[in-house]
Parts: structure tokens; C-alpha cells; sequence
């Protein structure tokens, strides 16, 4: 499987640097991570991050309700991803940059792994759907007349982390589930992360 990112933007990348240098001048934890890997490290594969509320949930149709999306870049050696850099704009067109060390890289690491073991011919745009109100995470891959996602890390039990659904069956959950959760999805809070740290 064949997968295509997002370009870089300088704006971005300049942001995600002057992080990692803040970072080493506080000692903090992302300096520890990177401390434990010898090899230099790169700034590589951009991607969007889509967010899923729990009223666009209740709304849901097609791919179309995936609107709102900020940007992820990995931090990676030559060997493994060593951490996540989460881009988000700000109302004055400037940029956030949280870093993830945590249990989210793992998740990212096992299904970049499983997607590459996947034989098919077609090319798919990566990005990742965060629907935290039904604690789901997943990868989306749109190619030109075909969307297939891939759930990954924890998920709820009436669906499967790491494997490939079609449109049609990922939908179909979703609904059930949104169906089932119809009362506390209107008060699921858009910024809470389940697997953030």
C-alpha cells in the first residue's frame, strides 16, 4: 500500500524546531525522549488530523462532516518515530506545537507497520480521524474513488483497532454507536484526548 502525505509548510516546520530547541533549554521530557536515541532525528511525514464532535457525530452522512482538522508532523530516526509534533493555528494565524512522547507514537508505530504489510496497488492520502466523544482514533485513506479507515489504539468493542473497514462498515458503526450514546454525546467535550498524556 502506497501511502501519500501532505506537503511541508516552512511556517510549521520553523514552529516544530524552535520547540525542540525550547525543549533541550528546559530539560524537559521531549529532551529526555530524544536524549535515549543516539541518531540524529528529522522532522517527517505531514499529515491532517480531523475532529469529530459528538453533534456532528449525530449528523454524520458521508466523509463531508470531516471538516475541522489541525496538522501532525512525526519527529523520527532512521530506526522508529521517537515522538509526534501536533500543529494547530491560532486565531492570529500563528502556530501551537504540542509534542507526544507517549502511548499515541506507539499506536502510530504498530499501524504504520500493519499498512505497509497490506498488499495494494492503489496510492491513499494518510490522514487520522479523532472522534473523542466514542474514543476512537483512526487512520483515513482516500484514494480517488474509495475511502478505507483503520482504526488504532484502544477502541470500543464493537469495533476492531488495526483493521482495514470500508467506507460502508466504518460508517455503519459509527452510527450504531452514535445511536447508543446519543444523550452524552451532545456534552463530549471536542479537546479531550483519551490517549494524550
Amino acid at each position: 500500500m502506497k501511502l501519500k502525505f501532505c506537503d511541508f509548510n516552512d511556517d510549521e516546520v520553523a514552529w516544530i524546531k524552535a520547540g525542540m530547541r525550547q525543549s533541550r533549554e528546559d530539560n524537559n521530557k521531549l529532551t529526555e525522549t530524544l536524549l535515549l536515541h543516539d541518531e540524529p532525528v528529522r522532522i517527517a511525514v505531514p499529515h491532517k488530523v480531523f475532529h469529530l464532535s459528538g453533534e456532528q457525530l449525530l449528523r454524520l452522512k458521508n466523509t463531508a462532516a470531516f471538516e475541522d482538522h489541525d496538522r501532525q508532523y512525526l519527529i523520527v530516526n532512521e530506526k522508529e518515530i521517537i515522538a509526534v509534533a501536533g500543529i494547530v493555528e491560532t486565531a492570529d494565524k500563528k502556530y501551537s506545537v504540542k509534542f507526544n512522547y507517549g502511548e499515541y507514537v506507539t499506536f502510530l508505530k504498530d499501524t504504520l507497520i500493519k499498512l505497509e504489510s497490506i498488499e495494494n496497488k492503489n496510492t491513499y492520502n494518510f490522514s487520522i480521524i479523532k472522534i473523542p466523544a466514542l474514543y476512537i482514533m483512526a487512520v483515513w485513506l482516500q484514494a480517488k474513488n474509495e475511502n478505507l479507515f483503520m482504526p488504532f489504539g484502544t477502541s470500543p468493542a464493537e469495533m476492531e483497532s488495526y483493521k482495514l473497514y470500508s467506507e460502508e462498515e466504518f460508517f455503519a458503526i459509527l452510527i450504531n454507536l452514535s445511536l447508543k450514546n446519543r444523550t452524552s454525546l451532545f456534552f463530549a467535550g471536542k479537546e479531550f484526548n483519551p490517549h494524550s498524556e
